[in-house]
């Protein structure tokens, strides 16, 4: 099994992440990579990231732990919304393909 530092991470824009940076800059960083995939709806990438962004707060130095929660928790608010959004947008066209489906019934069933 490769070590973690050697393992693609889904936090990174397509290249390795080194872990040699302090873990309040990782997770900087990943909250930022968080938002990216969110906004390119890779809802399954996003869940990576988040757990792996959750795992690494306990390695922020005591001194600017608060300061990483804050971070965490205003990309995660941010993150609800555009989940949110992207819920809304799948049930609006979910909504249509059942409009359609009962418009091509109708008209099956009156030929």
């Amino acid at each position: 099994m490769m070590p973690l530092s050697e393992t693609h991470n889904p936090a990174s824009s397509g290249s390795p992440i080194a872990n040699t940076a302090p873990a309040n800059e990782q997770v900087v960083a990943l909250n930022r990579r968080v938002l990216e995939l969110a906004g390119e709806e890779q809802w399954q990438l996003v869940a990576e990231v988040v757990a792996r962004r959750d795992a690494l707060l306990s390695r922020v130095p005591a001194d600017k732990r608060a300061e990483a929660l804050l971070a965490a928790r205003h990309c995660t608010e941010r993150l609800k919304g555009m989940a949110q959004a992207a819920k809304s947008q799948c049930a609006e066209r979910l909504a249509t393909l059942r409009q359609g489906r009962k418009a091509a019934e109708s008209y099956r069933a009156n030929r």
